[in-house]
C-alpha cells in the first residue's frame, strides 16, 4: 500500500525537474487534472485498466491525458461501474454507485440427495427448488427447505452485499413406519409389494404408512393366488387374514364328431373351432352348440367328468333353405266349422292347417284353398322363398256362382260396377243377394241386367246385344269443315279442290280425297287421304306431286297430323326438279268455320338448271348453231340464247360488272375456253358446278289459315318459309329470270277451296 504513494511522488518531482530544465515543453504536455467524485466516496479508480486512486475523496484528483478513456470505479458491496470517457480540459466527473446484491448458492452434499428437488423459502417466499441460486439484499436472512416425508431444513445466516454465501442442505426422512400381521387358512407364501416375506403366519415390520400389495401363495401347482391392498397405519399393527382358493380340479376333454365338414363348435358362447379336436373343459355341465351355414344349429347340455375324455356325436339336419321349403300359415277371417283346406291340392285338417307355427311346404307358387259347401270357396296364391313364411289370409262367405254370357261374344261385364272381364264367363264366390250386371261393347248398345244369387247354386245370365244406330250426318256442315292444309283429314269419299296464287310458285291446283276414317276411344279420332297437285311459274318450271296426310289424334279443338308431299317437274333447256316434303302439321278448330294450322317440314330437293356436260357435247356434234346460240353470253335481235343471262347457264355471269367463261363453250373448250371444271370456282353457282344438280336439305316453317265462307266454299292463306336456311337456286335470278338474285327467305299464297260430299 505504500508503494503506490512513493510512486507518485516520485513521479511527481521528476515532472517538476523538467519543468525547471524545460520550462515551455513541460507546459505544453502536462495532462489535464481530472476532478473525480463517487457516491458513495471511498471508490478505487482505474483508468485504461491502470490504478489511479486507491480511494476517492469528496474531490479526489487525478490527471489524465487528453483523449479517449475507459474510467473504472470499484467499492466494495457496490457494483464496478465501467464508462467511456472523453478529455480534452480540466473537469470534474461525478458517479452514482448501485449497491451489489447478496447471492445464496443452495446445493445437497453428493454423499445425501434427499434435498433434490425440494422447495425453498427465503423469509417466507418461495424461491424455487434445490439446488438453486438465489440472489437477496445483503443481511440476515431465513431459509426453508420443505419436501413431502422429509423433515423442514431451517438456517438463519447473514450475507453480506456482492458475496456469494453456499448453502449445504442435508434432509432427514420423516416417513412413519408400522407392522403387519398376515394370517391365512392354510401354510401359504406371503408376498408383500412383490417382496417375499416367509409363510403365514409371519409379522412384517418397518412398513411405510400407506397402501401395500399383501399376496397370499398356496403351495398347490394351479391355485390361485389371494390378494388384496392392505393400508399401513405408522406406529401400529395391522392384521389380515386369507381365505385362499384350493386349485381346481383336473380337466376334462371334449371331442365333439359330426357329419358336416364345415361346423363350427362353441362352447358356453366361446367358438372352439371346427369339430373333431379335443376341447379342454372344466368339469361340470357345459353347453355345446355346433352350426353350419345350411344347417338347423344343434345345441346339447353335456357333462364333464375331471380328468376323463368324452366323444359327443351331433347330428344335423338341413335348414329351410337348403331343403328348399318354407312355411305356411293360414289364418281364417270368419272361422267357419266343416271347412275344407288345401294347400297344392293337398288337404289338411283344420287343426294342423290352421296352427300357429304353419305347415312346412315346398317353396315356390303355393295355391291355399279354404272351401265348403254353401259358402263357395276362397283360393290365395303366394310365391313362397325358401326359408320364409308366409301368411295367407282367407274368408269364407254364403256364396254362389254365376255364368255371363252374350251375343256378341266379348263384351265388356261390369259387376256391380266392377269390371270382371269380357263374356263368356264364369265367376265363383259371388256373395248370395242380387246383383247388377250392366254389358258394354263398341258399337252396340249397353244392356244392364239384375239378377240374384242363391247359396251354393250357379245363376245364368245371358243377352243379346242391339247394334247402335249411327247418327245421320248433316253433310252440310260436314262440307264446311272439310280441310285442304289442316291436319284434319277428309271423311271417306269426300274431297276439296284447291285454286291459289302466290309466290315463288305463280299457279297452284290441288285435289285431296278422303280415304279412311275412323274413331278412337283415347285419340278421338283417325283419318287419312290422299291428294295431287300440280304448281308452276308459267315461265321456267313446272311440278306435279302426289300428297298423303295422316290425322294422327284429333281431341277438342286441337289436330295432330302427318304430312307428305313427293313430286317433280321440268321446263325448257333440259331443267327439271324434285321435291320431298315430310311435316308435322299441328291444328287448332273454331268449330268447323275456322281452322289455324302450323306446320314444321323437311324439305328434301334436287334441281337441274343447266343441260349436263354430255348433253352439251351431243349438242355440240349434232347441232353446231344451237350450241353457239346457247353459250353466246349476249342477248341477240333475233332470240339467240335465252330470254336472260342466267337462264343461259353462264355461270356467274349474271354479274354485270364481271366477266366468266361460258361453261356450254368450256365443255368442249369451244374458242379456246377453259376447260369446263365443276370445281373450278368460276363455273359453280353456291359451290356447285352450274351443269350438276343443285341438292339440298331445308327445315320449313309454315303457318295456314282457312276460313268456311260458305259449306261449299273455303279461302285459305299460307305464309311459309327457311329462315337461315340454304338458299334455293331455282328461286333465284341466276337460273330464272322471275326471281331476285338471292332467294328470299319467305313465300306465300293465297286461294280458294271448294268443298264436295
Amino acid at each position: 500500500m505504500l508503494a503506490s504513494p512513493i510512486r507518485m511522488t516520485a513521479c511527481a518531482l521528476l515532472m517538476a525537474l523538467l519543468a525547471i530544465v524545460h520550462p515551455h515543453t513541460a507546459q505544453a504536455q502536462v495532462p489535464p487534472r481530472i476532478t473525480i467524485e463517487s457516491n458513495p466516496p471511498g471508490a478505487s479508480i482505474y483508468i485504461d485498466g491502470a490504478i489511479q486512486a486507491e480511494k476517492t475523496g469528496p474531490a479526489t484528483k487525478v490527471r489524465i491525458t487528453k483523449g479517449p478513456h475507459k474510467l473504472k470505479l470499484e467499492l466494495e458491496g457496490y457494483k464496478p461501474l465501467e464508462q467511456q470517457i472523453n478529455i480534452g480540459a480540466a473537469q470534474k466527473l461525478s458517479f452514482v454507485l448501485d449497491k451489489a446484491q447478496a447471492r445464496l448458492d443452495i446445493k445437497y452434499p453428493a454423499t445425501n440427495d434427499g434435498a433434490r428437488g425440494a422447495e425453498i423459502f427465503v423469509d417466507g417466499q418461495p424461491a424455487g427448488t434445490v439446488p438453486q441460486l438465489v440472489d437477496l439484499p445483503g443481511g440476515p436472512h431465513l431459509v426453508e427447505v420443505r419436501k413431502p416425508g422429509m423433515k423442514v431444513y431451517t438456517e438463519r445466516l447473514e450475507v453480506k452485499a456482492g458475496e456469494t454465501r453456499p448453502v449445504w442442505v442435508i434432509m432427514q426422512s420423516d416417513v412413519k413406519t408400522g407392522t403387519l400381521i398376515v394370517s391365512a387358512d392354510v401354510v401359504a407364501d406371503v408376498v408383500i409389494d412383490g417382496q417375499p416375506r416367509g409363510q403365514a403366519p409371519v409379522v412384517v415390520d418397518n412398513l411405510t404408512e400407506g397402501e401395500h400389495v399383501v399376496e397370499v401363495r398356496r403351495t398347490e401347482a394351479g391355485a390361485t393366488p389371494w390378494r388384496q391392498n392392505v393400508r399401513v397405519v405408522g406406529n401400529q399393527q395391522t392384521k389380515v387374514h386369507a381365505n385362499t382358493t384350493p386349485p381346481p380340479p383336473a380337466a376334462g376333454t371334449l371331442m365333439v364328431v359330426t357329419s358336416v365338414g364345415d361346423a363350427e363348435v362353441q362352447i358356453d358362447g366361446v367358438s372352439k373351432g371346427a369339430p373333431g379336436q379335443p376341447i379342454s373343459l372344466t368339469p361340470g355341465q357345459h353347453s355345446v352348440s355346433v352350426s353350419a351355414k345350411g344347417h338347423k344349429t344343434v345345441t346339447k347340455v353335456i357333462e364333464i367328468e375331471a380328468g376323463k375324455p368324452r366323444v359327443e356325436r351331433v347330428e344335423m339336419e338341413g335348414d329351410a333353405v337348403t331343403r328348399k321349403v318354407g312355411t305356411v300359415r293360414i289364418v281364417m277371417a270368419n272361422p267357419i266349422e266343416g271347412a275344407q283346406y288345401f294347400i297344392n291340392g293337398r288337404r289338411y285338417d283344420e287343426t294342423a292347417a290352421l296352427s300357429d307355427s304353419g305347415i312346412e311346404i315346398a317353396s315356390g307358387k303355393v295355391i291355399v284353398v279354404a272351401k265348403k259347401d254353401g259358402f263357395g270357396q276362397d283360393t290365395k296364391e303366394v310365391t313362397l322363398a325358401a326359408g320364409s313364411t308366409e301368411t295367407v289370409t282367407l274368408n269364407l262367405r254364403n256364396v254362389g256362382k254365376i255364368y255371363i254370357a252374350s251375343e256378341p261374344k266379348g263384351a265388356f261385364v261390369m259387376l256391380d260396377r266392377q269390371l270382371i272381364g269380357q263374356t263368356p264367363l264364369t265367376r265363383e264366390n259371388v256373395g248370395s243377394g242380387p246383383h247388377t250386371v250392366e254389358f258394354q261393347l263398341p258399337g252396340f248398345d249397353q244392356k244392364t241386367e239384375q239378377f240374384n244369387v242363391r247359396s251354393g247354386e250357379t245363376e245364368q245370365v245371358s243377352v243379346i246385344l242391339v247394334k247402335t244406330k249411327e247418327p245421320e250426318q248433316d253433310k252440310k256442315e260436314v262440307r264446311r269443315g272439310l280441310s285442304s292444309f289442316s291436319a284434319v283429314t277428309n271423311p271417306y269419299g269426300a274431297f276439296t279442290a284447291d285454286m291459289g296464287s302466290g309466290y315463288p310458285w305463280l299457279g297452284n291446283v290441288r285435289l285431296t280425297v278422303g280415304v279412311w276414317k275412323t274413331k278412337h276411344s283415347v285419340l278421338g279420332e283417325l283419318g287419312l287421304d290422299i291428294g295431287t297437285e300440280f304448281r308452276s311459274n308459267f315461265f321456267s318450271d313446272h311440278e306435279v306431286a302426289g300428297t298423303i296426310r295422316f290425322q294422327m289424334m284429333r281431341k277438342g279443338p286441337f289436330a295432330l297430323g302427318l304430312h307428305m308431299l313427293v313430286g317433280g317437274g321440268g321446263g325448257p333447256r333440259e331443267r327439271n326438279s324434285f321435291s320431298w316434303e315430310l311435316g308435322l302439321p299441328v291444328t287448332i278448330l273454331a268449330g268447323s268455320m275456322v281452322k289455324l294450322t302450323g306446320k314444321a317440314y323437311i324439305q328434301v330437293y334436287s334441281d337441274r338448271h343447266c343441260p349436263s356436260a354430255e348433253s352439251i357435247q351431243d349438242l355440240y356434234k349434232n347441232d353446231r348453231s344451237e350450241f353457239i346460240r346457247r353459250g353466246d353470253p349476249r342477248d341477240s335481235s333475233d332470240g339467240g340464247g335465252a330470254e336472260h343471262a342466267g337462264d343461259r347457264c353462264v355461270g356467274r355471269s349474271y354479274d354485270p360488272n364481271a366477266s366468266y367463261p361460258s361453261p356450254y363453250y368450256a365443255v368442249v373448250q369451244y374458242n379456246g375456253t377453259r376447260k369446263y371444271d365443276p370445281n373450278y370456282p368460276d363455273f359453280q353457282v353456291d359451290g356447285t358446278g352450274v351443269l350438276e344438280r343443285f341438292v339440298g336439305v331445308r327445315g320449313m316453317l309454315q303457318a295456314a289459315v282457312e276460313l268456311a265462307i260458305t259449306s261449299n266454299v273455303s279461302v285459305f292463306g299460307l305464309l311459309e318459309g327457311a329462315p337461315f336456311q340454304k338458299e334455293r337456286q331455282l328461286f333465284t335470278d341466276k337460273f330464272n329470270r322471275l326471281f331476285p338474285i338471292h332467294d328470299t327467305p319467305i313465300y306465300g299464297r293465297m286461294g280458294l277451296t271448294a268443298k264436295f260430299f
